[in-house]
């Protein structure tokens, strides 16, 4: 059979290598080239005479790029999200036991 173990969800160098690392490298990825699209949007707006306000594509592009924005603080608050599972996974099974049932009604009484 397969080994549970050895799945991308479950043993942390699995999720360090194949989960957040290629996430980190699209998100700075997409971080420059956004950063570099809305240069050049407040460049073409700084022309003299330019009304971006009239312009349906650079108006677009604008859109484009607030949701963008919004998009990546999404992406960064997942990245977040795994470190903290990569960090503190092996602090939150030291204490597990399979083979005992937690009593639900007693909790938070202790």
């Amino acid at each position: 059979g397969i080994n549970a173990e050895y799945g991308g969800g479950v043993h942390p160098q699995n999720l360090a290598t194949y989960d957040l690392t290629p996430n980190c490298v699209l998100l700075c990825i997409g971080g420059v080239v956004l950063l570099c699209g809305t240069y050049t949007l407040v460049k073409i707006s700084r022309i003299d005479g330019y009304r971006i306000t009239h312009d349906i594509p650079v108006q677009r592009l604008r859109n484009t790029a607030i949701f963008s924005y919004f998009y990546l603080l999404i992406s960064l608050i997942k990245i977040l999200c795994q470190f903290y599972e990569l960090t503190y996974r092996s602090e939150w099974y030291k204490n597990c036991d399979p083979n005992t049932k937690t009593n639900y009604t007693k909790l938070g009484t202790e």
